[in-house]
């Protein structure tokens, strides 16, 4: 479980719940990868596909598990409610794509 530090849009996406036996990674910058213990906790548990989720501004979390050489990763597109941020997603989206990154939506993503 990643979250985001003292910003709005940094709740939980509704029905998600931090158990106490969930890891914790609080996200300070725009990567969770940034300094975070993220990637060597991934590493430690033997994970090599991620899926990103996220209400906000994710793509640069997607760039550094790409660069990290994660085999799979998946950004579920989720419904943006502000204009501004589903222009900004779009492009997004096609960046995410450019790179070989995976873009369903969750519709679709539960599908597969």
């Amino acid at each position: 479980m990643v979250k985001g530090q003292g910003r709005s849009g940094a709740d939980l996406v509704e029905g998600l719940v931090i158990k106490d036996e969930d890891y914790k990674v609080v996200k300070t910058r725009f990567s969770a990868f940034f300094a975070t213990n993220l990637h060597q906790l991934l590493q430690g548990c033997g994970i090599k596909n991620l899926v990103v989720i996220g209400k906000g501004f994710k793509l640069q979390t997607v760039f550094d598990a790409v660069a990290l050489d994660y085999h799979q990763v998946l950004s579920l597109q989720i419904q943006r409610l502000l204009l501004f941020l589903k222009f900004s997603s779009i492009d997004n989206i096609r960046d995410m794509k450019n790179i070989g990154v995976a873009t369903p939506t969750l519709q679709e993503w539960l599908q597969l």
